[in-house]
């Protein structure tokens, strides 16, 4: 069986990774005056090229999170723990996704919503895609369950039809079908920014490299990276063939805006990412607590951070109050600040995780011995 602290090393750095790279680059992408965003910068160009990894990375690594979990409790899918806290977690993201997204919560302030602040609230974001691709996860897992087929084809197939149909679904105006509710899980058409297709095949991609995980473990870990490589290396050689076969196709190349190419690059830059992080912490025994904190509570930091920056209907973020005016340095400094205030909360919660008991006792102490006629 592979050691614990093995699997929550790696995973845990891959998780903050991706969490600094959520943070600064909603920070930045938020606040950064206009007067610093040229391609014809360098560093702009990196910055943004960087970002287009960061949801990717995510989601990739909360597929292989939870599915690792699950697969390694070996209990029948109704008895199976993972699942009933799975369902608790699908339950939350979709909840709190939607809260953010509410325009108001007054009722007296329903009759005054307008059509584009309904887009807005019915728009699909990472906590919705997430929810669904946690979902989705677990429907594998019981079919594979009845049909005692590995849960690997699944996956696998999974990848690949939410990777190379994204562009047909996405031209399909589903409006016309279906209530705009279920039509922005399918589309970007109207606001969605993570619709299923392409983006749940990156949780499903990292589902596969967890059930691999939970069945295989990593104890080879030179082997399993350059197993990862390889595959990632393909999957980068795909895309740009698929890239040259549509250029020839229209007689104009433009990778960046090729749906069919682009999920492939991506998910070959995450594995070969993955296959590095593994080398690097070959010999690593533990992570500072900050990594690990990060990692464990990456969904709550997601969900709250955008609250800072971007508002809700309870108070305004960080956009209202200052808009696209911040210089580098003062972005530079919003992003530690944030950070900061990230790792602080973590900090409470395992606190008030590990002492909730104690601190409950000593709230109902210390009201009784207020109380009139209190002894």
């Amino acid at each position: 069986m592979q050691p614990k602290k093995e699997r929550i090393i790696f995973l845990d750095i891959m998780r903050a990774t991706a969490v600094f790279l959520m943070l600064e680059g909603h920070t930045v992408h938020a606040l950064l005056s206009n007067d610093y965003r040229s391609f014809d910068s360098i560093v702009f160009n990196i910055w943004f090229t960087i970002r287009g990894f960061t949801a990717p990375i995510f989601m990739f690594t909360a597929g292989t999170v939870f599915t690792y979990l699950l697969n390694k409790n070996k209990d029948p899918f109704f008895k199976n723990i993972r699942i009933k806290k799975g369902l608790k977690r699908v339950i939350l993201l979709l909840v709190v996704g939607y809260l953010l997204r509410f325009p108001t919560f007054k009722l007296s302030g329903i009759d005054f919503i307008t059509e584009k602040q309904w887009l807005t609230f019915f728009a699909v974001d990472a906590l919705h895609l997430i929810g669904f691709g946690l979902f989705s996860v677990m429907i594998v897992r019981y079919i594979s369950e009845l049909t005692k087929i590995n849960s690997l084809y699944f996956y696998f197939t999974g990848t690949l039809i939410f990777f190379l149909f994204s562009p047909v679904i996405n031209q399909i105006q589903w409006s016309d079908y279906l209530p705009l509710f279920f039509a922005s899980y399918l589309t970007t058409n109207y606001g969605s920014i993570f619709p299923l297709f392409p983006w749940i095949g990156f949780i499903l991609a990292g589902a596969f490299f967890g059930k691999y995980l939970a069945a295989n473990g990593m104890k080879n870990k030179r082997k399993l990276a350059v197993g990862l490589a390889a595959i990632g290396f393909l999957s980068i050689f795909l895309s740009y063939s698929l890239n040259l076969i549509e250029g020839i196709g229209e007689g104009k190349p433009d990778f960046w805006n090729s749906a069919y190419s682009l999920p492939f690059w991506r998910i070959g830059i995450i594995l070969v990412l993955n296959s590095i992080v593994i080398l690097l912490t070959q010999q690593i025994t533990s992570v500072p607590k900050a990594v690990q904190l990060y990692g464990k509570h990456s969904l709550v930091i997601y969900a709250v951070h955008l609250m800072i920056i971007y508002g809700s209907a309870l108070f305004p973020g960080l956009l209202y109050v200052f808009g696209e005016t911040l210089n580098v340095f003062e972005c530079f400094i919003v992003v530690i600040l944030l950070m900061s205030a990230m790792l602080l909360m973590t900090w409470l919660l395992e606190y008030y995780n590990k002492n909730s008991e104690t601190i409950y006792a000593t709230i109902k102490s210390n009201i009784n011995k207020i109380r009139p006629g209190a002894k």
